[in-house]
């Protein structure tokens, strides 16, 4: 038999193996045998990747919003904006002469007809020298850029607040104390309140730049501190990015958790605060953890497991008191929450299937949230006491609350003298359409209100009437939602009565859910409505806490997308006979297209923002430091 025969043959018998394969009939021979073996091997090798892929493969996604933070906060770095800012210098001076050349030629001309002259001969000119002006604009960019730059080329750090903390890390690097000086066990800032310094407690920003540096430092000698300084809040992001996604995936599954950090990479709000090192990123880390841990301690089974995770919470919120002393709103935020489960158990119980009190505590539930409290009481305290802030505990219920109230009125009155807070922007009070503007827009926040009440809309419910309960309730919240932000953007409300309106769609969902006897899992709604309220309160007395709402923002306009997606594919996929799959695919893939917005927005920061500090400061303040007597002080205000 010719060899083109034996390649015939060979062909042939590789076509009925793999006929004998799909018929599921036995191969004839030894080395069809062995063939279907090694391909029996090859499938199970093939599914099992498969399944750790489906298992797995999904936190990949975390990739996308690591690489985008990445990208969006190491743009600022190369001042971009410096290319525009010459242009439009370069294109004014063009202007200029263009129009004392048509003002000299034509002097009696109308204005009208002079500007349709101008605007003429500066395109001609902008056309002809297109190159020259290109050539130009890189040189003097290039220029401008090196304004903003050291003797090493770095890009100076924000602002004041940067050098700042950056200084209290160099202290630590090399000198191994937070302050200047330790007098009495006490640091000692020399470089305030001079003569005599000013006595400092130390917080966590600064220790995280240092050793951040000092671990950098094993990879880059030469790296500096300055650099690391502007990369902290880079790597701070990647914690709150994952915390963000695993809150997405618990309340509704993966993509959810995709969205949410997606958009808390992207935020504008969360960028701006905390480009050129400033500390406010520690805003969203750690409500981001804390929220995680607090909502796994909810849902857990086991008692064991609540006293742990009600353990690490409690240490999240006193490591988070070492980081910023605002911390308490996130204690107080669990504790509320708390309460007003209890209380929904409590009438749920009571109504729903006519228990008595004495019912209730031996409930699991209620023992859970029991345990919760009490154990975050005591570590929240002992990680207080660690910090040597334990004193502060007795104020969180009272004293901390209204200092939001009293700052604001030193900061609008004549209370005090000096009055320093006059000066401070970010406690310029915002209105509701700013609040609304910072987290996209009307139809963002109206989708993460709404968001915040699905978890208590039960959709499988079995009965007809609870079914119709759930969709009026759901297309009634809708609308409410709606109607809320429109009248409270047009009209002059209390704010206090504003903010409490906020909470009637959750009151009204558990109270539904007690009647007409459907259990829902109310922690995401109880917290995220709860954490709506006091911010956008508090961003009214202060517009700096507007970042604080961006936590909660994010995962209830998460949550609503990967429940809605759900449901609706679902719903698609029974109404069209439809593998659920497609349809689940379509909307997810349109879904995508409304990230665009958010990630414009956070670009658009992202490629505008420039520091405050120069090559002017930097050179006033060195002529000052070596040409002034050691003993000198200058005496300023804090701001510029």
């Amino acid at each position: 038999m010719s060899k083109k025969q034996d390649s015939s043959e060979d062909i042939t018998l590789d076509f009925s193996w793999i006929k004998n394969i799909f018929s599921g009939k036995s191969p004839k021979s030894k080395r069809h045998q062995k063939s279907s073996k090694d391909d029996d091997e090859l499938n199970i090798e093939f599914n099992s990747i498969s399944k750790l892929f489906v298992k797995y493969g999904a936190y990949l996604l975390i990739l996308i919003p690591i690489i985008l933070s990445i990208y969006l906060r190491l743009m600022p770095a190369q001042l971009p904006v410096a290319d525009d800012w010459t242009r439009q210098g370069i294109i004014n001076n063009l202007r200029t002469q263009v129009i004392n050349d048509v003002n000299q030629k034509y002097p009696n001309l109308p204005q009208q007809n002079k500007d349709v002259l101008i605007n003429q001969q500066l395109d001609t000119v902008l056309s002809a020298q297109q190159n020259q002006i290109e050539q130009a604009i890189q040189q003097q960019s290039q220029m401008l850029r090196e304004r903003f730059r050291n003797e090493n080329g770095e890009t100076y750090l924000g602002d004041i607040d940067s050098y700042f903390w950056t200084r209290y890390a160099r202290n630590i690097i090399e000198k191994g104390t937070f302050g200047d000086e330790v007098v009495d066990g006490q640091n000692i800032d020399t470089h305030m309140s001079a003569p005599n310094g000013f006595k400092i407690t130390p917080s966590m920003y600064p220790y995280i730049e240092a050793y951040l540096y000092k671990f950098l430092r094993i990879f880059n000698s030469e790296i500096t501190i300055m650099r690391v300084a502007y990369l902290t809040p880079l790597y701070l992001s990647f914690i709150a990015i994952i915390a963000a996604f695993l809150i997405g995936k618990k309340l509704s599954g993966n993509f959810s958790g995709f969205i949410a950090s997606v958009l808390i990479a992207v935020n504008p709000t969360v960028l701006s605060r905390s480009f050129g090192s400033d500390n406010d990123i520690v805003n969203i880390v750690f409500p981001l953890l804390i929220m995680l841990f607090t909502m796994y301690a909810f849902d857990s089974k086991k008692l064991s497991k609540t006293i742990l995770l009600s353990s690490i919470v409690g240490f999240l919120i006193g490591l988070y008191s070492f980081a910023w002393s605002g911390w308490w709103f996130m204690f107080l935020f669990i504790c509320g929450a708390a309460i007003i489960y209890l209380g929904y158990i409590g009438v749920f119980e009571l109504i729903s299937k006519g228990k008595t009190i004495n019912n209730l505590m031996n409930n699991k539930k209620v023992i859970t949230i029991g345990v919760l409290v009490i154990v975050l009481f005591a570590s929240t305290f002992v990680t207080l006491a660690m910090f040597g802030k334990q004193s502060t505990f007795v104020n969180v219920f009272f004293k901390n609350p209204y200092k939001i109230v009293t700052i604001t009125a030193a900061s609008r009155g004549a209370s005090i003298w000096p009055n320093v807070y006059t000066t401070v922007a970010e406690l310029n009070a915002a209105n509701i359409d700013q609040i609304i503007n910072s987290l996209g827009g009307v139809n963002f926040l109206w989708i993460a209100l709404i968001g915040t009440i699905l978890a208590l809309v039960n959709f499988s419910a079995k009965k007809t009437k609870q079914k119709i309960i759930n969709y009026l309730y759901l297309g009634g919240s809708i609308l409410y939602f709606f109607i809320f932000l429109m009248v409270a953007r047009s009209a002059n409300f209390n704010m206090m009565i504003t903010v409490a309106l906020l909470s009637i769609p959750m009151f009204v969902g558990l109270l539904l859910s007690s009647i007409f006897s459907y259990k829902v899992e109310p922690a995401h709604a109880i917290i995220m409505t709860i954490w709506f309220m006091a911010t956008i309160y508090a961003s009214t007395k202060g517009i700096r806490f507007i970042l604080l709402i961006v936590p909660a923002f994010v995962i209830s306009f998460a949550a609503f997308f990967g429940i809605v997606i759900d449901k609706v594919s679902n719903l698609f996929s029974k109404l069209f006979d439809l593998n659920a799959t497609i349809p689940k695919a379509i909307f997810i893939f349109a879904t995508l297209f409304i990230l665009i917005q958010p990630y414009n927005a956070g670009k658009s920061v992202a490629y505008s923002y420039a520091p405050s500090i120069n090559d002017a400061w930097v050179e006033a303040l060195t002529k000052i430091n070596t040409e002034s007597a050691p003993d000198a002080i200058i005496n300023s205000w804090w701001d510029f």
